[in-house]
């Protein structure tokens, strides 16, 4: 979709290792993209996707 390769930067990453991205299609033509983080009470605060830095904490604290 967004025509990127699969390999990638994981210091880049935008979504949380639980995270579900799910596509539908109606025949050929994609209709909707949809995403969703079941787990994401499992996740501490800080490392959530788009958590901001804490002063003090480096990024691996408490995974």
């Amino acid at each position: 979709v967004e025509k990127r390769r699969l390999w990638h930067d994981p210091r880049k990453r935008q979504c949380t290792l639980a995270s579900l991205t799910s596509f539908t299609y109606q025949g050929d033509k994609l209709v909707s993209v949809g995403y969703s983080e079941p787990a994401i009470d499992l996740v501490p605060v800080h490392l959530r996707a788009g958590a901001k830095p804490v002063q003090g904490k480096s990024k691996a604290f408490g995974a």
